[in-house]
C-alpha cells in the first residue's frame, strides 16, 4: 500500500515537472516572441540600420551621448569623432607608451568633475 503511494506521488511529481518544462521553456518565450514581433519588430531584431539594402549595423550600438542626468558614455576611439563602428580596432599601445598614458589622463580630467559632481548628488556631504 504504502509503495504504491509512493509511486502515485513519484507519476505527479514527473507529470508536473513535464508540464512545467514545456509551459517555460516551450510556451511562455513563443508567447514574449510573438508579442515582441507584432509590437517592437524594430527592436526586437536588433534595430538594424540598412543602406541600400544592406545591413550595416545597429541603431543601438556605438551611441554617442551627453548631459548631467547621463554618467558618461563608453570611451571611443573609432574615427574622427569616435563612435565609428567600421573604424574600431585596438591601438597597439603598450602600458609604458607616453601616447597612452596621456591619452588616459586627458580621459580621466573629463570624467573626474562628473564623478566628483554625481557622488555629491547621490551622497551629500554630512554635518
Amino acid at each position: 500500500m504504502k509503495t504504491q503511494e509512493l509511486l502515485q506521488e513519484i507519476k505527479v511529481s514527473v507529470l508536473a515537472t513535464l508540464a512545467l518544462v514545456v509551459i517555460l521553456c516551450g510556451v511562455y518565450p513563443l508567447v514574449v516572441w510573438g508579442i515582441a514581433q507584432v509590437a517592437f519588430s524594430s527592436q526586437a531584431n536588433g534595430s538594424l540600420v540598412e543602406v541600400r539594402g544592406k545591413i550595416v549595423g545597429s541603431g543601438l550600438l556605438a551611441q554617442n551621448f551627453s548631459g548631467p542626468q547621463y554618467f558618461h558614455p563608453r570611451p571611443s576611439a573609432a574615427g574622427e569623432v569616435g563612435y565609428d563602428g567600421t573604424s574600431s580596432g585596438g591601438s597597439n599601445l603598450g602600458p609604458l607608451s607616453q601616447k597612452l598614458t596621456d591619452q588616459v589622463k586627458e580621459r580621466v580630467d573629463n570624467i573626474a568633475p562628473r564623478i566628483i559632481f554625481q557622488r555629491q548628488r547621490w551622497f551629500p556631504p554630512t554635518p
